[in-house]
């Protein structure tokens, strides 16, 4: 008897027995085994007599995995003592699995809230994190969805107060990921300290934590959204940092200082999945990626009171990517944007799909320098509110290949009217079928509209027209107390009567001044075309304590387009605005642009700074100081 052995999709008769009972078991142990050194495909096995076939059998042969190793972490469910390095010392002890299809499964069984500060001890300022896990490959850790456990803070690493330099910012993560692979975690949830849902911390006894002072709160802080501090911003539930392969799927978060989910980091960060989650309450973004991720799909993930961007694509160094992102079926609610995309790297090859939204304008700002590509928004809904002016309610710059197809985004019925912006875009570019409920514009700068495809978009009207002012400001109930010249030795009388000293009390910075230029949304030229610029500093003195009115005043005289000039400005030594772009609030160059702030003053003096950011260098044109 001969046995030949075809391997599919070798041309064989037609199968007649599937009995293998009529070999030897010894020879069927060895044929199994040569089947699996083939790789354990289908195969077929004749059995011959006298050169003629009498029957033929199919055989699958595959080798099983083992079994999954499960590891069981010990820990005390509810007890308030921390907890970090007696976990930490049982997760560094676990081995990788290097089979990427059998997982070791490390299980937080127990369930209920686990303490978890980081190493107090020898890592007072949370620089290493809580549990900061390095190299790990083959990890599933999961808890019981029935009962999930829940890792929690009490206070930041950092304790409150004033001017934090950068070195001494907090770094605490609670699950810090470095070049991990084939990583799964699900079901576990984590809880910060940035937990009063609903009045401002520090508004009253009740919701003023032991960690913050009472009736202190920063000037841009809402009520219905998290606390935003910059030298707690590094403190995210979930940090992901040049890792490979890894689903976070059905995790929870909830109070963090800085963000939901953090992706980042070299080598890059690439194939990672974000599955259902619910991201609630995060200071800074609900989910960040920075220098550098690759193919990201977040999925049915719900993201509620993001204190800045719901999501933000943003590399901070020019070699920085975030590439390959698609973004769907998913509910986006941040304080500022639904998806904001600034940044000095190259953000390309983004697909934005099928989401619910809440926050201001969409923002994706490329530069001529290093073009961005390939954007798709493509059936979202803004659930609430309506924009477009005085910015469009979306903007793409300096982006080839735009596809804005099929969305819902009611526009503002005043003034500007911007559906969707596009400055100096370029390729490919489709605007079709979109719903602006309210008559709107699309406005196109530098941007060649003969080549591309508008139609069906409801409804619309003709292009922007004369740039609209913004709204006289109510000054009602104040009392002017300063009004500085700034970047003059002389004072200046408005038309309305009121005299604006010469600059003063100012350290930093270097004067300049254009002539022979109308600024549009005023009629006091000569005041605006003055200005300091570089980073600076104002200190107003002799105030009484109370209430006042910061009123600052810009107009670009310089660029042309917009997250050319950038900076920070804080007030009090609390951060107001990060990377303020006069350009692109403004729509134009040239255009004056007002930022009226509420300001606390407890010692007599207010403080403004102005320092630099992501391009170019601060530039001021007029101060007013009011008091309530």
């Amino acid at each position: 008897m001969n046995i030949k052995i075809f391997k599919r999709p070798l041309e064989a008769p037609a199968s007649k027995n599937r009995l293998i009972a009529v070999l030897e078991q010894s020879r069927l142990n060895l044929l199994l085994e040569n089947l699996l050194a083939e790789g354990g495909n289908l195969f077929t096995l004749h059995r011959e007599v006298n050169g003629q076939t009498v029957d033929i059998i199919e055989i699958t042969a595959r080798r099983l995995p083992a079994p999954h190793k499960i590891y069981e972490i010990d820990y005390s469910p509810n007890s308030k003592e921390d907890q970090t390095l007696h976990i930490l010392n049982q997760l560094n002890a676990i081995p990788n699995s290097d089979d990427p299809e059998n997982p070791h499964i490390i299980r937080f069984s127990k369930g209920g809230r686990v303490k978890a500060e980081g190493d107090r001890q020898n890592d007072p300022k949370g620089k290493n994190g809580v549990f900061s896990l390095r190299d790990k490959k083959g990890w599933h850790i999961t808890t019981d969805p029935e009962n999930p456990v829940c890792f929690y803070t009490t206070a930041p690493a950092v304790p409150y107060g004033g001017n934090v330099n950068k070195g001494n910012y907090s770094h605490r993560r609670t699950w810090w990921f470095h070049q991990c692979e084939n990583l799964r975690v699900s079901n576990i949830r984590v809880e910060g300290s940035n937990y009063t849902e609903g009045p401002l911390l520090g508004s009253s006894q009740e919701h003023t934590p032991p960690f913050w002072p009472l009736g202190k709160s920063n000037p841009k802080d809402r009520a219905g959204f998290p606390v935003y501090v910059p030298y707690w911003e590094f403190e995210h539930a979930f940090d992901l940092r040049g890792c490979k392969n890894v689903v976070l799927e059905n995790v929870s978060t909830f109070g963090t200082w800085g963000d939901g989910i953090y992706i980042g980091g070299k080598p890059v960060s690439e194939n990672i999945q974000i599955l259902n989650c619910h991201l609630k309450w995060a200071g800074r973004q609900g989910i960040a990626m920075a220098n550098h991720c690759r193919n990201v799909l977040i999925d049915g993930v719900r993201i509620d009171n993001a204190k800045r961007s719901a999501i933000d694509l943003e590399p901070h160094t020019r070699d920085g990517i975030v590439q390959g992102v698609e973004i769907r079926n998913s509910v986006l609610f941040g304080f500022l944007n639904a998806v904001a995309a600034g940044g000095r790297g190259n953000v390309s090859d983004v697909y934005i799909h099928d989401n619910t939204y809440r926050g201001t304008t969409l923002r994706c700002y490329g530069k001529e320098a290093l073009r961005r590509k390939n954007w798709r928004w493509i059936n979202n809904r803004r659930e609430t509110g309506s924009y477009g002016s005085p910015l469009g309610a979306a903007i793409f710059s300096y982006v080839d290949n735009v596809q804005y197809e099929g969305n819902y985004d009611p526009i503002s019925e005043t003034q500007s009217r911007i559906g969707l912006e596009l400055n100096d875009c370029a390729g490919e570019i489709v605007v079709v079928n979109n719903n602006f409920v309210n008559p709107s514009r699309i406005v196109t700068r530098n941007t060649d509209r003969s080549k591309m495809l508008i139609k069906g978009n409801t409804p619309i009207f003709n292009e922007l027209g004369p740039i609209i002012p913004q709204e006289p400001l109510d000054l009602s109930g104040f009392t002017p107390v300063y009004l500085i010249n700034v970047g003059s030795s002389s004072t200046y009388t408005a038309t309305n009567g009121s005299v604006y000293g010469a600059d003063r009390f100012v350290k930093g910075g270097s004067v300049g001044r254009k002539t022979g230029i109308n600024i549009a949304n005023t009629r006091e030229d000569a005041l605006y075309l003055q200005f300091r610029q570089g980073e600076m500093q104002y200190k107003l003195t002799g105030l009484q304590n109370g209430n006042y009115l910061l009123v600052l005043y810009f107009s670009e005289h310089y660029h042309t387009g917009p997250y050319q000039r950038t900076f920070h400005i804080n007030v009090q030594g609390e951060r107001w605005a990060s990377d303020y772009d006069i350009w692109g609030w403004a729509g134009a160059s040239h255009s004056l642009v007002r930022e009226a702030i509420p300001v606390r003053v407890e010692r007599g003096q207010l403080l403004l700074e102005l320092g630099t950011g992501l391009s170019d260098q601060p530039l001021l044109n007029a101060i007013e100081v009011y008091k309530q």
